[in-house]
């Protein structure tokens, strides 16, 4: 009985002996392999970026290759890992910043409208009513 290989198989299997692709060309290998009808290939592309992703024996660079998790070091994980928190956190930080500012805007727009409403005279209308 011959066991069918699944996407994410074939796309390791070409990853270990290019050592690194782009998603691209990972596809394009799978695309041809398995013969993917032109109908399928944005389901099934999505379906094999989705495996990619979960699966721990593929692993994304910075420079946007993928390689087979073996050919990488502990080490360049860490430091990855480490530029990734750090540009987070910076992220987070000017978004911050922006939010502050953003209220600080709105406070001090709020202060003139105030001080716009103490000059302004405001005369009670008289009552059309007749009292009779």
């Amino acid at each position: 009985m011959e066991s069918k290989q699944t996407l994410v198989e074939i796309a390791y299997n070409f990853l270990c002996k290019k050592k690194k692709s782009s998603f691209n060309e990972i596809w394009t290998h799978v695309k041809k392999q398995c013969n993917i009808a032109k109908e399928d290939e944005e389901k099934v592309a999505g379906e094999l970026y989705t495996g990619i992703i979960l699966n721990t024996n593929f692993f994304l660079k910075n420079d946007k290759f993928w390689y087979p998790r073996s050919e990488v070091s502990l080490e360049e994980i860490k430091e990855q890992h480490m530029i990734r928190v750090k540009n987070n956190k910076e992220e987070i930080d000017s978004t911050e910043t922006f939010a502050d500012d953003e209220t600080t805007n709105l406070i001090d727009e709020s202060d003139n409208e105030e001080d716009d409403l103490d000059t302004i005279n405001i005369q009670p209308l008289e009552d059309s009513y007749d009292d009779e």
